[in-house]
């Protein structure tokens, strides 16, 4: 679990960074903590308080259209 949770993605991440460019690289990175929420609320049914959505929502509104 600690492999594929801690190690492995942030080694992926910057080796495949150069290939996606600086751009696309900054905007993945600011999806990450909306996205590990969502997953935790829908798919293990983890409690999620208003104010952890209202950062959800100002992460994703940040992101240039």
């Amino acid at each position: 679990m600690a492999l594929f949770g801690t190690i492995l993605p942030p080694l992926l991440f910057t080796k495949g960074l150069p290939k996606t460019g600086i751009g696309l690289g900054s905007i993945v990175s600011s999806v990450e903590i909306p996205e590990s929420i969502l997953f935790a609320h829908f798919i293990l049914n983890e409690s999620v308080t208003p104010i952890q959505w209202v950062g959800v929502a100002l992460i994703i509104m940040a992101l240039p259209p």
